[in-house]
């Protein structure tokens, strides 16, 4: 599967061969993302030399632009484009707080566990007692 990036004075053909990347809806390049539906593939046929050479299912977008050129009479509007990501969202869970969480989450449900432990417990009621007298 490849993305044809049509800029204004260049030409990105990006290659999506990882897994990670096949498993993924939008391909990112430059900071830019392209929704890549596997519906929206044209089968891209290459004569090299007067002979046929593999077909590659491609899709072709203008830089910075989130319709590509061939769109298949499918509904690229930002509705339907915000949709898709709202739907992406709750399907995977590539949340930036999941793997770079701020240090006050991580110690705030560290204290909670401590707290609520058996050992905690006695903590706070031997602290309770003491304080009291």
């Amino acid at each position: 599967m490849q993305v044809i990036i049509s800029g204004s004075n260049r030409m990105e053909y990006c290659t999506v061969n990882k897994k990670k990347d096949l498993d993924r809806r939008f391909f990112m390049s430059r900071g830019q993302l392209y929704l890549v539906p596997p519906d929206a593939l044209v089968r891209m046929r290459v004569i090299e030399y007067g002979k046929k050479r593999e077909s590659e299912a491609v899709i072709v977008y203008e830089e910075n632009k989130i319709v590509p050129y061939e769109t298949f009479d499918m509904p690229w509007t930002m509705e339907n484009l915000l949709n898709d990501i709202d739907r992406y969202k709750q399907m995977t869970n590539y949340s930036w707080l999941r793997a770079n969480k701020p240090w006050f989450m991580n110690t705030g449900k560290e204290l909670w566990k401590l707290l609520t432990s058996g050992g905690g417990i006695v903590l706070v009621v031997l602290l309770y007692v003491l304080l009291k007298g």
